[in-house]
């Protein structure tokens, strides 16, 4: 339990932002809310749209009077100290439509019911919410007034099996997975040979991360005595961290030699679409559930997505449809079985095969489908 005052604490860290601004908030149609992946929703709005971005993160403070009155008005209500902050900015600029890449950002949601002329709109990206204790799911038995587009039906049967509901979900695939969109596609599609046999994903490297640390460590320990047996596949570690990360990344980069010595290529990420591309020219792709690996089932790759100690810990739950390409075992020769299954299908074998499964957990890469998704709020 986390001791009394932390979330004030946290929030009074924030007035140490390094930039403030006393100026007026002006009224914008649209509302980008954090700076975290603002790139990719800009991408979705028409080029005629006007929009602003509330940075969320401590780059920027807004001070006017207004502001301030309606925090403190907010604060009356009942509204967390930062969520009224939030809510206080949001009032000023009065948008039509409210939208986070942040998806599984509690403040988000919660602030939903204050607006209801306004359709907040979440856009899944897979990645976890700082102050989230556990997993990457909002908080369980919630009912909220926002909108959520999902990577498939899996996510928003997920929400509701913990009971966590929203005003409307969509499942409409990866935004940053679309915008990512490769070259190497091209040549998938017709079943020519990519430069790597296997894709191994890095999930986590950290103790700290305690079960994805567990299930990635033992993956990569398998997928070695699966080399021993194949030695001429080629192999590539898409990397979590880059040379500009520094001591993690050498630290990464141990870690994995540690395990396969020089017989791996170690692929450090150096921008936003690197596993993605790193995914595309790979035949097969593992991981211990990273969201990417599900993101690269809806770009029509061969995904297996494992979870050695799923019994323990409950990670994946009842799924609605057959999930094939989803290992929960303890053997590793179902591992080395798996693997060999998937790495003998051709690119279009698999999608044929599993075509309503792969969709379940992400739809295929389309920006189009979800701006015109977005676009409808303007109109309703």
């Amino acid at each position: 339990m986390k001791p009394r005052g932390t979330k004030f604490r946290r929030f009074l860290k924030r007035l140490t932002s390094p930039e403030k601004s006393f100026a007026r908030i002006n009224q914008v149609p649209l509302l980008i809310i954090d700076s975290a992946g603002a790139d990719a929703v800009e991408k979705l709005i028409p080029l005629d749209t006007p929009h602003s971005i509330f940075y969320a993160r401590n780059e920027l403070l807004h001070l006017n009077l207004r502001t301030i009155l309606w925090t403190f008005i907010y604060l009356f209500r009942g509204v967390p100290a930062w969520s009224a902050y939030v809510s206080a900015v949001v009032k000023q600029v009065d948008p039509a439509i409210a939208v986070t890449f942040i998806d599984n950002a509690p403040y988000f949601h919660e602030i939903a019911s204050l607006f209801p002329a306004t359709h907040f709109v979440a856009v899944q990206n897979g990645t976890r919410f700082p102050t989230l204790s556990k997993g990457q799911s909002l908080p369980p038995h919630r009912n909220y007034a926002s909108v959520f587009f999902s990577f498939g039906d899996h996510e928003i049967t997920s929400y509701e099996m913990q009971g966590t509901c929203f005003r409307e979900t969509k499942a409409l695939g990866s935004l940053r997975s679309s915008i990512n969109w490769s070259e190497e596609h091209a040549r998938k599609e017709n079943d020519q040979k990519a430069d790597f046999d296997i894709c191994f994903v890095s999930t986590s490297v950290s103790v700290r991360d305690g079960i994805w640390f567990y299930e990635n460590d033992l993956l990569a320990k398998w997928l070695r005595e699966f080399l021993l047996i194949h030695p001429a596949l080629v192999v590539v570690v898409a990397m979590r961290s880059g040379p500009h990360d520094h001591l993690e990344h050498l630290f990464e980069r141990n870690f994995y030699q540690n395990i396969f010595g020089d017989g791996v290529i170690l692929s450090p990420r150096l921008q936003a679409g690197d596993t993605y591309f790193t995914m595309d020219n790979s035949e097969v792709t593992i991981s211990s559930g990273s969201s990417i690996s599900y993101e690269g089932l809806g770009r029509g790759n061969r995904s297996l997505i494992c979870h050695p100690s799923h019994v323990a810990e409950e990670v994946l739950g009842q799924f609605k449809v057959p999930a094939p390409f989803i290992l929960q075992t303890l053997n590793r020769e179902d591992f080395f079985q798996k693997l060999d299954e998937l790495l003998e299908m051709s690119n279009s074998s698999f999608r044929t095969k599993y075509r309503n499964s792969t969709d379940y957990f992400c739809q295929p890469v389309s920006k189009d489908r979800m701006s015109i998704a977005l676009s409808a709020y303007f109109q309703s």
